[in-house]
């Protein structure tokens, strides 16, 4: 796990499919509901975008669809994760 702009952060999986890694993420998403913040109004929420890499692409292209998948998840009301275009939260 790496933090990668201000409030983006990368989980690279090894060995883990998109099922897996999906899982992983909404067990994050849930998790981070439960934390509370006081310099903040409720409770913490968070978009993930999954994404694979494929044996034919390198790590800066599955960081793009990633990264794609992380806006659509924003875009269609955030506090959820999606992958391959598919909201599972």
């Amino acid at each position: 796990m790496a933090r990668y702009g201000g409030e983006e952060f990368v989980v690279l999986l090894s060995c883990a499919d998109t099922s897996v890694a999906a899982s992983v993420a909404e067990r994050m998403r849930r998790q981070l509901s439960h934390t509370h913040c006081s310099a903040i109004a409720g409770a913490v929420t968070a978009s993930f975008g999954v994404s694979r890499v494929a044996s034919f692409q390198d790590l800066a292209q599955a960081h793009e669809r990633a990264d794609a998948l992380l806006y659509q998840a924003k875009k269609a009301g955030r506090n959820q994760v999606v992958c391959d275009g598919q909201a599972l939260s």
